[in-house]
This record gives structure tokens, C-alpha cells and sequence, in this order.
């Protein structure tokens, strides 16, 4: 009788399999694709000018006078700019100045993220002395459709492709002493290279 021999399971195949899996699922397609556009717009935040500082999510939450929701907050010469990030594949997206439809839902995020903004502004003029006025920016990935039907009070709502360029064309709203002013309070760790990738995607 021969003996018993264990088989080393065969984690290639099943690498595959979880591969072809991944690429025939229209929900891991989607997801795979969020995950790659999330990362590619926090290199491009970090891609910003001389002048300019960014805090992401994990570095947000320590601080009380930022909204712990926001996904990432970029600082400098045009300003303090609380950055959401919300995924919407395929919706159709309606904009007016106090309203976000969401294919046919009324969405309650423009009144959420304006009133963060609105505290953050008055904490952050309390913490430096000098006043900042916080702007909310509400960036939907994958809306093929936007219709801007008026501008929304005190809230940027864009999509994801120029982020990175539109903050460097935001007029100046923030002298150098300002901006060194909350970088001191805001201190952002020093980024390696680890820091800089939140996760691989092949």
C-alpha cells in the first residue's frame, strides 16, 4: 500500500480563478476600478506645489477642528479644502444650489458637508488667529452624467479628473504666514513610500 501523501494545496489555480472571478463580476470590476481612482487622486494630492500641505483620512481623524468623514484635506495658498470622495458608478447626478439628486434620491451630503465646513472654519480661525474660511468638496467618481442646474452654496462638487489642477488654479485666499500658521497645527507625518500607497492593484 503506498502511503499517505498530503497534497500541497494548488494556490496558483486558485489565484487564477480568484482573478477570473475579480474580471467577470461587474461589482469586483467596479470595485477594482474605485480602489485605482482613489489612489490615483491621492498621488495627485500629493503631486501638489510647493506652499501646499494634505492630510488624509487617517491623519483627519486626530484632529477635532476637521471633519473625520472627509477623505482627505488639502492646505494652501487658495485656501482649506475638506475633500469627499463618494462613488456613484454609472449614476446621473443633478446639482443645484441647495439640492444633490442621485438618479432620482435626494442625497442630504451637500447640507452635511457644508455645515463641517462651516465648523471647521470657525475652530481653525480660533486655533490660528487669523481668519480661514474651510470649503467643502464633494467629488463623485464615476458619474457619467452631471448636470449642474445652479452652483451649490459654500460646496465644490466636481468629478474626479482635474482635482489636483483646480485646487493650483484657486485664487489666493491664504498668505504664507497663514498657511504656515496651520501646517504648525496640523502637522502631517512625514510620508515614505509606504505611506504614499494605500494598497496594490495589478
Amino acid at each position: 500500500m503506498l502511503p499517505n501523501v498530503e497534497v500541497p494545496p494548488r494556490r496558483p489555480v486558485a489565484a487564477l480563478i480568484e482573478t477570473v472571478r475579480r474580471l467577470t463580476s461587474a461589482s469586483e470590476r467596479a470595485e477594482h476600478a474605485a480602489l485605482k481612482e482613489e489612489q490615483r487622486i491621492r498621488a495627485d494630492l500629493l503631486d501638489l506645489p510647493v506652499g501646499w500641505f494634505v492630510l488624509h483620512a487617517t491623519d483627519i481623524s486626530t484632529f477635532p477642528e476637521l471633519d473625520a468623514d472627509a477623505d482627505h484635506v488639502a492646505v494652501g495658498p487658495g485656501g482649506v479644502f475638506l475633500i469627499y470622495l463618494e462613488h456613484h458608478l454609472g449614476a446621473k447626478v443633478w446639482i443645484s444650489e441647495h439640492r444633490l439628486t442621485i438618479d432620482g434620491r435626494d442625497s442630504d451630503r451637500l447640507a452635511r458637508v457644508r455645515t463641517e465646513a462651516r465648523r471647521s472654519s470657525g475652530q481653525l480661525t480660533t486655533a490660528i488667529g487669523c481668519n480661514v474660511t474651510a470649503q467643502a468638496v464633494l467629488v463623485l467618481i464615476g458619474a457619467p452624467t452631471m448636470q449642474m442646474l445652479s452652483r451649490p452654496a459654500e460646496v465644490h462638487v466636481r468629478d474626479q479628473h482635474d482635482l489636483r489642477d483646480w485646487l493650483c488654479r484657486q485664487p489666493p485666499r491664504l498668505d504664507r504666514d497663514a498657511v504656515s500658521a496651520l501646517r504648525e497645527h496640523l502637522p502631517a507625518p512625514e510620508r515614505t513610500a509606504e505611506h504614499m500607497v494605500t494598497g496594490s492593484v495589478k
